[in-house]
């Protein structure tokens, strides 16, 4: 079994997806004045369909670079029990993009709801 950066509920929007950003020497990177988060995520396989397509997130704490992105119920609502690929893309004080995670994508998984 994969181990998962996130996982959600079939139909939940809580809690938010944090995540902090930090450098190649795992130190905090500050992302104060930053122009804009956006969060997207598609299906891992078989289709590699787009769930949701640079949807605005937000800076959660700047000088300590959290961000996070506050799911909506179109997010997970019809995705049982699908793995996902995401990504965080901040939009910094200079127009420079950053990318996180740096390689490859987080994993998530969207997990079954009885209800």
């Amino acid at each position: 079994m994969p181990i998962y950066d996130f996982t959600i509920k079939a139909g939940a929007t809580a809690p938010p997806l944090k995540g902090q950003i930090r450098n190649e020497h795992n130190s905090v990177v500050s992302i104060t004045g930053a122009k804009g988060v956006r969060f997207s995520m598609r299906k891992a396989y078989p289709l590699l369909s787009v769930i949701c397509n640079a949807k605005a997130a937000s800076v959660y704490s700047a000088a300590s670079g959290w961000i996070q992105y506050t799911w909506s119920t179109v997010d997970t609502s019809t995705y049982d029990d699908t793995e996902v690929e995401a990504e965080f893309k901040v939009t910094l004080s200079d127009n420079k993009i950053l990318k996180l995670p740096a390689d490859g994508y987080l994993l998530g998984r969207i997990g079954d709801s009885i209800a």
